[in-house]
């Protein structure tokens, strides 16, 4: 998930739809997180632009240019040379700017194609300012405005389009001592990502088709008044068509990696897919450092997840009041985006003065609670974060807004009082202490205490069975209360609250946990430390979680420094990093930050093609154009797409992501070829190729869900690539979003080195077109067929003139890793189940088997599953791993008929069985 949600609901849905003004002509503009990539392009396609001496890297910059005179805001186009701070800043020569002594935005030029929006007119970079000086850094994504109609009794059809801008200008540029605004008009046009997805959902149903233009004039007016931080968003709708309209609008919302959000709703309602809350007063997003607040202007604001991404909009107008626009006639909404320099207050506050009516019928007025975060002996605490939390009238308790304490310990907290009573109480949080008991309060109170617990520590050191200083996974668990999560590289500190821990320490798949007990004292250290002894012998294999993402990505708020210090953590040899429509070169970070003595970095990309399907592919860096050169995917089908990904990555590596697209496009398992025929169906042109074979693998294993029948049935569908004579191998992965399962599952390749840094990429691309891969849970095998000329081991063909072969299997994993069994399957049939000689050993089975031929005509393929009982350790992932392979070999295949090449053995209904011989 991009944020951490903090919402409590009222259990029923309140019947106020407001009053006086039509609502039709109020406020809305609300928020919509993106959480699977990119949100789509433009109508055409605009071309790349190189990105050179207009978009500088790096925070050098401390001033804004031509800083505003107090009473004043300005608008004007970005220098050349001239960036917001913060790494996620995209604003460069050609964008418009909006500024004050309070706060400056960036609003893209048309078909700028710096976002995630993709579309121009969006606000790309918002930072907080202290007269000329920035405040903060950037750490606003995007926001992008969105036009619909939703379908409550048949949600897959609702619509949502989205605001292409073809103008961008300055109408206002202040000097009058007036606002400053930046007018953006356009069209309503494709919105791809929900388009696509809301296609696919309505297959099993009613399919749907790609939606058509409205026909609207749109105007957005980005407005900053002089010294208020609050930028006013105006929207004008007008209806150039001869239809009329009932719609609604929204924003896409994409926050900066490092903010948390807060979305207390006063209320809940279930929609078809939609799980609502409402009644918002705003979002407000922080991280203690720069805040971001979002309010719609007098509307009903909802929020919930829905087709990737979490959408807000104005409950009454999806309910009852849409945007009625008849012919020539228009209708304006609003609403509002700040950013402060600090916590949460620094953004919510300002609220007040333009947005009174945030909750229909409820006006509030700011009050505040005064007090101090102090430890046990009544010692200040400084920095704690304090958390405000609201119960509504007939609601549930949640945090509505967040702050800090200051260098005294000391806050001072606004708090909003509604005409109805809310009740209102505060929590307080610091590093290495347990949270504060809850305190209720009243506005007004002053001299609040909030008591945290003392203060603890443990200082580690971690080394591997030769000493040398080795990374670990530290998992806490107390007497009471949710376990802790402490990442251990070497030797160093960190917080931890006092108290008496069982805790494991673990290392990935190939290390043998390590146990015991753990005291943190109040007020004082506890020192621990570790040996973590390799157990599993990969020898000639690394280890690569090929789908992994950071703040890099939209739906990611992981550090990518902690991307490598998790990922070495649980035993990875290589990260490949595939970013949303982003491709960026950590190519460096491992020796920056030290862990290249454990980890190395790959360059890649996912292709975040919500159709025909998301795609990986590596090794590619950045070309120097917006966010490093991504493929662009709308509109394309699979064919293209693949030949696109080759071309980028220079011959590297395409791969299929965890394919729900097969089961859209009828995958048939005999013919392997799609079932459906009216690519239309899916958005796509008619003469659109729905399958290419210009892949490598695909993803049987991401995540632990249950490839095989029961499940999600990936196996089988490789399996029928596989009889079909296409050598794809079986890719495990993570996709990990949270930084908690990086390498979980994982992919072992062979590679010249076992030392990362000295592994050449050129080799792990070699070994994926070669077939030479292995998909992991668990377990490590090493399989080969046994003739008089040698051994052949997975990816390679192998003659045989008999009746039967010798297959060499040899499987490991750590003691507290079981492997009940091992399964052969030959072209997709089960012709072997072997039972492990040593389930809870290192060695669990090492056997020479003789597999029967008896029967095969032709070619075959052969690959080796094998399965365990109980669940891994903790501090390694927990599921039921009833049919999760703990490891899967791609295929070794078999020239049974002797011609030197490999026949495609054909479709076939597989036989199947992966239970434990008996």
């Amino acid at each position: 998930m991009l944020h951490s949600r903090h919402r409590a609901v009222s259990p029923a849905l309140s019947g106020r739809h407001g009053g006086g003004r039509a609502r039709a002509l109020r406020g809305l503009l609300p928020g919509l997180v993106l959480l699977a990539g990119c949100a789509g392009e433009g109508d055409p396609k605009p071309e790349a632009v190189p990105v050179g001496p207009s978009a500088p890297e790096g925070d050098d910059q401390t001033q804004l240019r031509d800083c505003p005179e107090p009473g004043q805001a300005l608008g004007r186009l970005l220098a050349p040379d001239e960036r917001f701070p913060g790494e996620v800043a995209v604003g460069v020569s050609g964008d418009y700017l909006l500024a004050n002594r309070s706060a400056a935005y960036v609003i893209t030029a048309p078909d700028r194609g710096s976002t995630y929006w993709y579309y121009g007119g969006a606000v790309a970079d918002a930072v907080a300012m202290d007269g000329c000086d920035y405040a903060g850094t950037d750490k606003l994504d995007e926001l992008g405005i969105v036009i619909g109609q939703f379908n409550l009794a048949d949600f897959t059809h609702s619509v949502l389009r989205a605001f292409r801008a073809t103008e961008v200008a300055v109408v206002a540029d202040g000097a009058d001592g007036g606002p400053a605004i930046v007018r953006a008009t356009g069209v309503d046009a494709t919105h791809w990502l929900v388009e696509y997805e809301l296609m696919k959902e309505a297959l099993g149903g009613s399919p749907r088709p790609l939606s058509g233009p409205y026909d609207l004039a749109v105007t957005v007016d980005y407005i900053l008044a002089p010294d208020s931080p609050v930028l006013e968003v105006q929207i004008t709708l007008e209806n150039t068509g001869d239809t009329h309209r009932s719609l609604l609008t929204a924003s896409l919302l994409s926050l900066g990696p490092t903010l948390d959000l807060h979305d207390y709703a006063t209320g809940a309602l279930d929609i078809g897919p939609l799980d609502l809350g409402f009644g918002m007063p705003w979002l407000v997003a922080t991280d203690g450092e720069d805040a971001i607040a979002y309010a719609v202007e007098q509307g009903n604001m909802a929020y919930a997840g829905v087709s990737g991404i979490d959408i807000a909009l104005d409950l009454d107008q999806a309910l009852s009041t849409p945007l009625a626009i008849g012919p020539g006639e228009s209708v304006t909404v609003g609403a509002f985006l700040v950013v402060g320099p600090g916590a949460g207050p620094s953004a919510t506050a300002p609220l007040a003065a333009v947005n009174p009516e945030p909750v229909p019928d409820q006006t509030y007025t700011l009050d505040e609670v005064a007090g101090t975060v102090v430890d046990p002996a009544g010692r200040p605490v400084p920095g704690a974060t304090v958390f405000l939390e609201a119960r509504a009238p007939g609601g549930d308790w949640g945090v509505l807004d967040e702050d800090r304490a200051d260098d005294t310990g000391a806050f001072a907290t606004p708090l909003p009082v509604f005409g109805e009573p809310w009740e209102w109480r505060l929590r307080a949080r610091a590093p290495g202490r347990h949270d504060s008991a809850a305190v209720e309060v009243a506005p007004g109170d002053a001299g609040v205490s909030l008591a945290l617990s003392a203060a603890g520590a443990l200082d580690h050191a971690v080394v591997d069975g030769d000493g040398r200083a080795a990374p670990a996974r530290l998992n806490l668990r107390p007497e009471s209360g949710a376990d802790l999560t402490v990442w251990l590289d070497g030797a160093g500190s960190q917080p931890v609250p006092p108290g008496t821990y069982a805790y494991t320490a673990t290392r990935g798949y190939e290390y043998a946990p390590v146990m015991g007990v753990l005291e943190v004292p109040e007020d004082g250290v506890a020192t621990l430390s570790l040996t973590m002894e390799q157990l599993v012998d990969t020898t000639g294999w690394v280890s690569i979680d090929t789908h992994i993402h950071s703040w890099d990505s939209p739906d990611s708020r992981v550090d990518p420094v902690d991307v490598l210090l998790h990922g070495a953590a649980h035993g990875l040899d290589l990260v490949l990093h595939t970013e949303h429509e982003h491709i960026v070169d950590r190519s460096g970070l491992p020796a920056e930050t030290g862990y290249d003595q454990w980890i190395d970095s790959i360059g890649g990309e996912e292709v975040t093609a919500s159709v025909p399907e998301h795609l990986t592919m590596f090794p590619v860096s950045p070309d120097g154009s917006y966010r490093g050169g991504p493929v662009e995917w709308y509109g394309r089908d699979l064919d293209e797409l693949f030949a696109l990904m080759r071309e980028r990555s220079g011959g590297g590596v395409n791969l299929l992501n965890h394919p729900s697209y097969l089961g859209e496009i009828a995958w048939d398992r005999i013919l392997a070829e799609p079932g459906m025929d009216d690519p239309t169906l899916l958005g796509l042109a008619p003469d659109a190729a729905l399958w290419s074979w210009n892949l490598d693998g695909m993803e049987v294993m991401n995540g632990h869900g249950l490839p095989f029948a029961g499940g999600n049935e990936r196996w089988l569908d490789w399996q029928s690539m596989l009889n079909a004579g296409r050598p794809l191998v079986a890719v495990g992965c993570s996709d990990d979003h949270g930084g908690t399962k990086i390498g979980f599952p994982r992919t072992y390749v062979p590679a010249g080195s076992d030392v990362p840094t000295e592994v050449e990429t050129d080799e792990v691309v070699d070994a994926f077109h070669a077939g030479e891969a292995l998909a992991s849970a668990g377990a490590f095998a090493r399989v080969s067929v046994e003739t008089p000329d040698g051994s052949t081991g997975i990816g390679g063909v192998v003659q045989i003139d008999d009746d039967s072969l010798d297959l060499a299997l040899h499987i490991e994993a750590i003691p507290e890793i079981d492997v009940t069994h091992a399964v052969v399957f030959l072209n997709c049939d089960t012709v072997l189940s072997v039972p492990a000689t040593d389930p809870g050993g290192v060695v669990k089975l090492d056997e020479l088997l003789t597999v029967s031929l008896d029967g095969l005509e032709g070619d075959a393929h052969l690959t080796v599953a094998a399965f365990g009982a109980e669940r891994l350790p903790l501090g390694l992932p927990q599921f039921d791993p009833t049919g999760i392979p703990r490891v899967l070999t791609s295929p070794i295949w078999i020239d049974g008929d002797g011609d030197g090449a490999i026949t495609a053995p054909g479709g076939r209904d597989c036989d199947v069985f992966i239970d434990a011989p008996e």
